[in-house]
């Protein structure tokens, strides 16, 4: 795949100058920070000082010759429930919101040219088990060079499982969240972020009812979760030399995220998004029966968009 060299010095730039300052941006929350909060709110890195402006002389960017500086947060992160109290025994979920600044975006846990997708490590009390994030389809986001990569931009809200396991805790408890990030325009940014939230927990038969409440981050990401393939969604699949298609009858559009799992596309640029019922992707190397196709199908119809959690091996 060729990189412009315009998107490589920049890219590089901001690794180096994140290198230079990811002390200063990791260590910007203390353990007491996060712990004391426990509004559910974030305690947000800053960007380090000396790396606040640039000087690439385009009035439209938002850090350019203008002295510009950058926000002091990128991205700020915060913890919801989704229901509460949470009962013991049962299964609930939590909601992690990321808010991106304008021109700012995140990465999907797939596939991507450049970044790093966030990842979350919590600190629970005894009892309390919480499970993988669960991530949303993302926006193809195509740059110069044939560089594709898959982002969310705004806001966005990845899910969380959690449970309380029989003999585990009653009442308020506290969960903290340590959340690494790179947030990315034309340059990259690492980023780290310190949030708590407590919550209440009681027994399932001292619960009259629970709150559920309406994010409208979450209703948003529900609507973007893909499912498991069904016999019903009428999907076909051919191999014809190096080309991989995939037909679905009644399809206006077919857009394919490939998973960290999918074997490379050689132009997936090009090949993983097709106005029509059928979408061709070559892979690189030459499909065989090692390749693996693996990721979400976006399946455009008069009647709605669906989205496809889609496993198939090589011929």
């Amino acid at each position: 795949m060729k990189i412009s060299p315009l998107k490589t010095v920049l890219f590089i730039l901001g690794i180096v100058g994140g290198y230079f300052a990811a002390d200063a941006i990791f260590g910007s929350s203390s353990e007491e920070e996060g712990a004391g909060n426990t509004s559910g709110t974030a305690v947000s890195s800053q960007v380090p000082e000396g790396a606040s402006q640039n000087n690439s002389g385009s009035d439209e960017d938002p850090w350019g010759g203008d002295d510009t500086p950058w926000p002091d947060t990128l991205v700020t992160v915060e913890v919801l429930p989704i229901q509460t109290p949470l009962w013991r025994t049962a299964k609930d979920t939590l909601a992690v919101i990321f808010t991106m600044e304008p021109g700012w975006h995140i990465y999907w846990q797939g596939k991507n040219d450049s970044g790093l997708f966030p990842s979350v490590t919590w600190t629970v009390p005894r009892g309390v088990r919480v499970g993988d994030l669960i991530w949303p389809t993302p926006k193809r986001k195509p740059a110069p060079g044939n560089i594709l990569d898959h982002v969310y931009e705004d806001k966005v809200a990845l899910l969380v499982p959690i449970s309380i396991v029989r003999g585990g805790p009653l009442g308020d408890i506290t969960l903290e969240a340590k959340i690494d990030m790179m947030a990315c325009r034309e340059a990259c940014v690492p980023e780290s972020a310190r949030v708590s939230v407590t919550l209440p927990v009681v027994r399932g038969s001292e619960a009259q009812s629970s709150d559920r409440n309406r994010i409208p981050e979450v209703v948003q990401t529900r609507k973007k979760l893909p499912r498991p393939q069904k016999q019903s969604d009428g999907l076909a699949v051919t191999w014809e030399d190096n080309l991989f298609k995939i037909t679905a009858a009644e399809a206006q559009k077919l857009v394919f995220y490939p998973k960290l799992e999918c074997s490379e596309l050689a132009n997936p640029t090009r090949d993983a998004e097709a106005s029509g019922a059928t979408l061709s992707m070559e892979f690189s190397p030459p499909v065989n029966a090692s390749t693996q196709v693996e990721g979400i199908l976006e399946v455009q119809k008069s009647s709605g968009t669906t989205y496809i959690e889609v496993s198939w091996k090589g011929p």
